[in-house]
């Protein structure tokens, strides 16, 4: 029986024919493209002769009376084709282009490879339909969109037509992806679960999945892990009445019981980095109104160095679990069946609650700006957001995750531990980040297909690693930007893939995320790249990203041009938490600016540069900090992975304050002379690179401020930058 399918936009076709584009076409939407347009005597085929449909649809349109244009994109010419096809339109057929399935990541946005778009539109001036068929996996499914069969629903949408453009294979993607978005905002069979729920399901579901401490390989089944939880939820819920904890704790045993309590119980738990200053840590306390905090007894006496709140305030994890005199026999009955949701939940004393609740509490790191802020997800864009991870991650259950980030990372709470336990995946954790030989042991030992690690963690990890470590094809997440030159030099020297994650506050799940190549060669001329050095990768399946300008908002970009990045979708977060009140509700009906600077380049892949406070705009063009880092390493003779950085580049206001210039805070030079800053413009202008490039000013320091997680402190470069000797700016 074909699955259902729910048609949008096709009482507003156009009364004449037209050119008809649609992102992919199997059996189902071809029915629905021929009954919608007049049947199969008012259509002709469109075929590309490498990309050509399957046998089955072959078969069914080599009907008696049928008529069809067969190109090809690498022989052929513009003028031709766009004769033939305004002469099918003359005669009053509709031509529909009939894609083949190409080699791409999973849940690719279409089928239709981007240079056959561009061949096909270059010389077409006529009304061009776009159609998006968008495919929904099963309801037990991790994985939301999908673009193979089976699938339990299709949506096909008529959208509106235009003239093509310069730009047209680029604005046929953008409807497709805002149509993707909007369908899966009104998918009618996903079942709207709290994250409570969910993960009680996952954990029952997969008993046997374990967590090893990496520190001591200890293992943990998820069975014991619901057992130790479900108890500690009970008593979080009749012992305190915040929404939200503090947990303040390494990734490890404690910490995954501690947050899965908290997330069973109903409260937001609230990961806090326990190398803050007391004036973060204060911040973060009085943002999310937080009276109690969890953290362990050995732990504590680690972190003579953090700022503890009073003791009152702090509950010791191992007390809770030893000493709650609990009744585990309800969980057991629960752990064989005899028992439902709604009992045990009554049992946890867990409050109603909707989707829309707020689910989890993450914080911005210092990394990422001044201050820390506050980010509400609901539990709606926390589910939504694994879901479609889960469309293009594919990772199923049983295979394993190795959580190396500090749960404070939103990358390391969310997809180290959220989305593995939903997924009923195994789970390694190891609490030292910085401990890279026994990083790249667990993952020799264990063979993790995902792995989340930080950029710091990348020069050590590429000095002690053996071949053999990672495996093949996995995914080595990295929860930041990777220059070009690091990931080119972990897989010359290593063949391991770095794979670039880009997850923005605004989102609970990556945005974009980079992919390995496929492990063996591929069958078709056509493929999308999942991922390559330097850039984040292809956006997630049911988000869609856009690049206006960084001046005037309004204005879009087009291919390759740097601007703000802006995202639209489910998974987006509920507002920023400031002063203890939550911002204004942003609704994922809106284009959320995540105040970072990137590109979309031409084969869709997303480059993200940083946050806008990393450029600066020079002689009319947005000008990367991160880039003048590197041309200046390369210059300067300064290995690109080094324990300690080495030089810093900051933008300032120019002295008159008309305009921004760029600096350079070095530690190789001692002495700054008068001609230091003409010579590094010399050696930039010789490797023909733009002068703009150049550093305006150099600042001599004895070390580069670097912060507690090992990140240069770009905030406190600054304000050394405009303090330095030299420096005047009028007023």
């Amino acid at each position: 029986m074909p699955p259902p399918v729910t048609i949008n936009g096709a009482a507003q076709l156009p009364e004449k024919p037209v050119l008809v584009i649609p992102n992919r076409v199997d059996g189902t939407v071809l029915r629905v493209l021929v009954e919608s347009l007049g049947g199969m005597e008012k259509i002709a085929w469109l075929v590309e002769d490498t990309l050509r449909p399957s046998p089955e649809l072959m078969t069914q349109v080599s009907r008696e009376g049928s008529q069809g244009i067969l190109f090809s994109a690498a022989r052929g010419n513009h003028e031709t084709l766009a004769e033939q096809v305004n002469a099918k339109l003359e005669s009053g057929r509709h031509v529909v282009l009939l894609p083949g399935h190409q080699e791409q990541p999973g849940a690719y946005i279409a089928d239709v490879p981007m240079c056959i778009l561009q061949y096909l539109l270059k010389e077409y001036d006529k009304l061009v339909l776009p159609v998006y068929a968008g495919m929904y996996g099963k309801p037990g499914e991790a994985a939301l969109l999908t673009s193979e069969q089976p699938y339990e629903q299709a949506v096909v949408s008529f959208l509106s037509a235009f003239i093509p453009s310069g730009d047209s294979a680029e604005r046929l993607h953008a409807a497709w992806a805002l149509e993707a978005c909007r369908c899966v905002a009104n998918v009618t069979h996903v079942q709207e679960e709290t994250l409570g729920s969910a993960l009680l399901c996952s954990l029952t579901a997969h008993p046997r999945a374990v967590i090893i401490d990496g520190v001591n390989e200890q293992s943990m089944s998820y069975r014991r892990l619901l057992t130790l939880a479900a108890p500690l939820a009970r008593r979080l819920r009749k012992n305190t009445l915040t929404r939200r904890m503090g947990i303040i704790l390494p990734p490890g045993r404690l910490s995954i019981i501690a947050n899965v309590a908290c997330m069973l119980a109903g409260i937001s738990p609230v990961n806090i980095n326990y190398n803050s200053s007391k004036a973060i840590f204060r911040s973060i306390a009085e943002q999310a109104e937080l009276t109690h905090f969890i953290t362990g007894s050995n732990f504590m006496q680690k972190q003579p160095d953090f700022p503890w709140p009073p003791s009152r305030d702090i509950l010791f994890v191992e007390e809770m679990l030893t000493s709650s005199g609990l009744s585990f026999q309800l969980v057991k009955e629960y752990l064989v069946g005899r028992l439902g949701w709604r009992r045990l939940a009554s049992w946890m004393d867990v409050p109603v609650t909707t989707v829309q609740d707020e689910a989890l509490m993450a914080y911005s790191l210092p990394e990422e700006g001044a201050g820390v802020r506050g980010v509400l997800l609901s539990h709606h864009a926390v589910m939504m957001g694994y879901r479609l991870a889960a469309s293009r991650l594919r990772s199923q259950a049983g295979k394993r995750v190795l959580s190396s980030l500090p749960f404070y990372y939103r990358t390391g709470f969310m997809l180290g531990l959220v989305y593995p336990l939903l997924n009923g995946q195994d789970i390694i954790t190891y609490p030292e980040s910085d401990a890279a030989k026994r990083i790249c042991g667990l993952a020799h030992k264990y063979s993790p297909t995902i792995m989340t690690l930080e950029p710091r963690q990348i020069p050590g990890i590429l000095e002690v690693a053996q071949p053999g470590d990672f495996v093949e094809g996995g995914h080595v997440l990295v929860a930041g930007r990777v220059p070009m030159a690091v990931a080119q030099q972990a897989y010359h020297d290593h063949k391991i893939v770095l794979c670039e994650c880009y997850m923005p506050p605004e989102c609970a799940m990556p945005v974009a995320c980079s992919m390995p190549p496929p492990v063996h060669g591929v069958s078709s001329p056509h493929v999308v790249p999942a991922g390559a050095p330097g850039t984040a990768g292809l956006v997630m399946p049911g988000l869609a990203v856009r690049v206006t300008n960084h001046l005037r908002p309004d204005v879009p970009l087009g291919t390759g041009e740097l601007g703000l990045l802006w995202v639209k979708g489910e998974p987006l977060f509920s507002g920023f938490v400031q002063d203890g009140m939550p911002a204004p509700d942003t609704s994922t009906n809106r284009w959320v600016c995540t105040g970072d600077i990137g590109c979309i380049r031409a084969d869709g892949l997303l480059v993200v540069g940083g946050s806008r406070e990393r450029f600066s705009y020079i002689e009319g063009e947005l000008i990367s900090h991160a880039r003048v880092e590197e041309i200046l390493a390369d210059i300067l003779s300064i290995p690109r992975i080094s324990a300690e950085p080495r030089i810093a580049v900051v933008g300032t206001p120019t002295s008159d304050g008309r305009g921004e210039q760029v600096v350079l805070l070095s530690t190789l030079h001692k002495v700054v002379g008068p001609h230091d800053v003409i010579t590094l413009r010399y050696a930039i202008v010789n490797e023909r690179i733009a002068s703009q490039y150049a550093p305006q000013r150099i600042v001599a320091l004895r070390a580069i401020p670097t912060l507690p997680g090992g990140g240069v402190d770009y905030a406190f470069c600054r304000r050394l930058a405009l303090s330095a000797p030299g420096y005047r700016r009028n007023t």
